[in-house]
């Protein structure tokens, strides 16, 4: 019986929450829709109200 198995499944399963959550736009919660990084290093969807602004 493999006991591992369990463990590197949890493990794949970080993996994923961690990159969903690297993909996810901080302000729609969705998954980034053509992102955009500011100069200061801040992330958006290139369409969100608040790119226009801070443009």
């Amino acid at each position: 019986w493999d006991t591992s198995l369990p463990l590197r499944r949890m493990s794949e399963i970080n993996a994923l929450e961690e990159l969903q959550s690297e993909l996810t736009c901080p302000v729609c919660l969705e998954l980034f829709r053509e992102p955009v990084i500011l100069e200061c290093g801040h992330h958006f969807c290139r369409f969100l109200p608040i790119c226009a602004v801070w443009s």
